[in-house]
């Protein structure tokens, strides 16, 4: 796998996270939020989206680095992304959101966590073709 297909894969997965953020807002929110269980799913998906989109903003450059480097940089981004959200729950003040929940902080640490996964699979893929 070449880091022009890794670009557009990576690209694509991000609209498709951007396209569901909107369906999320405009759609699935209203329409289930009498069903308690994906009231809070869906209440709680915005942080998951963001927390791995944040902590993979740098993917480009990290692949281009030696595998430990770049997977260092990625875990160091991912756990400062979870620290900002959490932070952010706690005292806001980047949304309008006013409300504490501890799915936001829980969504948001298994975002990051899932960005730190979805990297190490990328960058060992690319280590192998190197």
């Amino acid at each position: 796998m070449d880091l022009k297909r890794v670009s557009r894969i990576n690209l694509t997965i991000n609209l498709v996270l951007i396209i569901l953020f909107f369906i999320n807002k405009r759609y699935l929110r209203p329409n289930f939020s009498d069903i308690i269980f994906l009231s809070t799913v869906l209440g709680s998906l915005p942080n998951l989206i963001g927390a791995f989109m944040f902590s993979l903003l740098p993917i480009r450059k990290t692949l281009k680095l030696n595998l430990y480097k770049g997977r260092g940089i990625i875990l160091i981004f991912s756990v400062s992304v979870f620290a900002l959200l959490t932070y952010e729950e706690y005292n806001p003040y980047l949304t309008a959101s006013k409300t504490f929940d501890y799915n936001d902080i829980i969504a948001s640490g298994i975002g990051s966590s899932l960005a730190i996964i979805y990297y190490y699979y990328l960058s060992k893929k690319i280590a192998l073709i190197k």
